[in-house]
C-alpha cells in the first residue's frame, strides 16, 4: 500500500497525467526489490500505474478494515485505487472497464460499513449557519476532529505544531503563529455565488475596527482570507493533520466518472449529497445548467464542486490537468515570473512543460541512463 501511495504522489511531481500518455509516455523507476542495485531509468507511464495497481490489489486481499484511522487499511487501499483508477479517464470518452473498476472501488469503500460522510451540518462546519469567522475562529469542524470521524479513511495524525519538512505531511505542517493557506478573490467569489454555503466556516478572515476584511497584499489587493482546515485540533491554533482520503471524495470521483459518461442524474446525486450538508441549493436535471456559477458543462460543475469541497487538501493542480484544462491563477503577483499572464493573473496550459517538474539534478548524474523532463 505505501509503495503505491508514494509512487503515486511522484507521479503528481515528476509525470504528465495519464490522460497525457500521447505527449509524454515517461514514467518512474521501478524499485521492486531493496537489494537491485542496476542504473536507475525510467519506466513507461502504463508500467507504472499497472504496478500501483497491482500493488493495491494485494492490498486489498491483505490489509484489514479501517479503525485506527491512522493506519493502512483495506478502505484506504479502495480509496486509492479509486483515485487512480479516476485519473485514467479522459474528459471525453472514457475507458468504460477503467471507469467501471473507479466505481467499484469507491463503492468498496462506501459500502463497508466503516466510512460515511459526515452528514450533521453543526459537526462538520461547526454550525449550522453561516458564521463571522475570524482568525483565530477556534472552528469546532470535522477536520479538527477527524481522527474519530467515520468521514476520515486514512490520515497522517500530528500531534504538534512542529517542523518536520521531510515527513509526509510536510506540505501541511504549520510552524507559524499567524494565518495560512491564504485563498484566492476567485474561489473566495466563487464560493459565495451561495452566500448561505456553511463552507464558509472553513474560511477565516480579519477584518478592520469597521467590520471590513483587510487586505494581507495591499498591492496585490489580496485579502486576508485563509483556509482553517489544519487549524484547532483540540482546540490549538495551527495544529491540525493532513487527511489523506475521506468520504468526501469518493463522492466527487462518482460524480466525476458519471458527468464524463453523461450520466447526468448520477452525477448530480452525488454532488448534491454535499451541497445538502453545505445547506445550499441541490441541483436537478431541470435547473443545474442554471446555476449561479455560471458554468454550462457538467463536468466543470463537478470539478467546481470538488474545488470548493476540497480546498487545500492538494489535490486541484492535478484535478485541472488531468482533466486536460487549464490553470488560471489570480494573482497579481505571479505576473512577474515566468508564466504566461492572462487576463491580470497567469495561466498555465494543461499541454505545457510546465505542470510537471524536473528530475533532482542529483539523480540525473548518478544515472546516466535517466531521462530528464523537458524544463
Amino acid at each position: 500500500f505505501l509503495r503505491a501511495f508514494n509512487y503515486y504522489i511522484l507521479s503528481t511531481l515528476f509525470t504528465r497525467p495519464n490522460t497525457q500518455m500521447d505527449i509524454s509516455n515517461l514514467g518512474l523507476p521501478l524499485r521492486l526489490n531493496p537489494d537491485d542495485y542496476s542504473e536507475a531509468s525510467r519506466s513507461t507511464l502504463e508500467e507504472l500505474y499497472q504496478q500501483m495497481i497491482s500493488d493495491l490489489e494485494i492490498a486489498v486481499q491483505h490489509l484489514k478494515p479501517v479503525s485506527d484511522r491512522t493506519r493502512a487499511s483495506k478502505e484506504a487501499a479502495y480509496a486509492l485505487l479509486a483515485r487512480i483508477y479516476n485519473s485514467m479517464l479522459k474528459p471525453t470518452n472514457p475507458d468504460q472497464t477503467i471507469a467501471t473498476k473507479a466505481i467499484q472501488a469507491a463503492g468498496s469503500v462506501l459500502n463497508s460499513g466503516n466510512v460515511a460522510i459526515e452528514t450533521d451540518a453543526t459537526k462538520f462546519f461547526g454550525s449550522s449557519k453561516v458564521e463571522v469567522t475570524k482568525w483565530p475562529s477556534g472552528t469546532k469542524h470535522y477536520f479538527s476532529s477527524a481522527l474519530n470521524s467515520r468521514e476520515t479513511i486514512w490520515l497522517l495524525f500530528r500531534t504538534s505544531v512542529t517542523s518536520l519538512g521531510n515527513c509526509l505531511d510536510a506540505e501541511y505542517n504549520q510552524s507559524k503563529t499567524g494565518q495560512y493557506l491564504p485563498i484566492s478573490n476567485d474561489y473566495f467569489n466563487i464560493l459565495n455565488k451561495y452566500p448561505n454555503d456553511l463552507r464558509n466556516n472553513l474560511i477565516d478572515k480579519s477584518y478592520d475596527k469597521d467590520g471590513k476584511i483587510i487586505y494581507a497584499d495591499a498591492v496585490h489587493q489580496a485579502p486576508s482570507i485563509n483556509c482553517n482546515k489544519y487549524s484547532f485540533q483540540g482546540g490549538v491554533n495551527n495544529l491540525g493533520s493532513m487527511i489523506v482520503f475521506r468520504a468526501t471524495e469518493m463522492y466527487m470521483i462518482l460524480a466525476e466518472i458519471y458527468a464524463k459518461q453523461g450520466n447526468v442524474a448520477k452525477a448530480l446525486e452525488n454532488i448534491n449529497n454535499l451541497r445538502k450538508r453545505a445547506g445550499i441549493e441541490q441541483f436537478t436535471e431541470a435547473n443545474w445548467s442554471s446555476n449561479a456559477y455560471g458554468i454550462k458543462s457538467l463536468l466543470d460543475l463537478v470539478l467546481n464542486e470538488k474545488r470548493l469541497e476540497m480546498i487545500g487538501e492538494n489535490q486541484r493542480k492535478w484535478d485541472v490537468y488531468r482533466n486536460q484544462k487549464d490553470m488560471i491563477r489570480m494573482y497579481g503577483f505571479d505576473s512577474d515570473n515566468y508564466l504566461e499572464e492572462y487576463q491580470g493573473g497567469t495561466i498555465v496550459r494543461w499541454n505545457s512543460k510546465e505542470i510537471i517538474v524536473p528530475i533532482p539534478y542529483g539523480q540525473i548524474l548518478q544515472s546516466p541512463d535517466m531521462v530528464q523532463n523537458p524544463y
